[in-house]
């Protein structure tokens, strides 16, 4: 997992992380199948952010790998302008 710089909204940053949810406890399933959770989910919650000011924003999501799928398991979700940096909230 990597970590992400923190700014406040109110200094230029390209994306903002908007949840972090932790997978169930289980073994280590495909990456296919982590990827596949994690779209689905980072892009439900995104809806709830989604205006006419973040409609094209890009979504990623940092995954656990194998490596450190014992803990903590989880994901981030993170919304990218592609237009530049911003400096207020991504998602208001």
């Amino acid at each position: 997992m990597r970590d992400l710089p923190v700014v406040p909204c109110t200094e230029a940053h390209a994306a903002q992380a908007y949840v972090v949810f932790v997978l169930p406890e289980a073994d280590f399933p495909s990456e296919g199948t982590i990827e596949l959770e994690a779209r689905q989910r980072c892009g439900r919650w995104f809806e709830r952010y989604a205006n006419d000011g973040n409609k094209d924003m890009n979504i990623y999501y940092l995954i656990s790998t194998k490596v450190a799928w014992a803990t903590p398991r989880t994901v981030t979700c993170v919304a990218g302008d592609a237009a530049g940096t911003r400096t207020d909230s991504l998602i208001s």
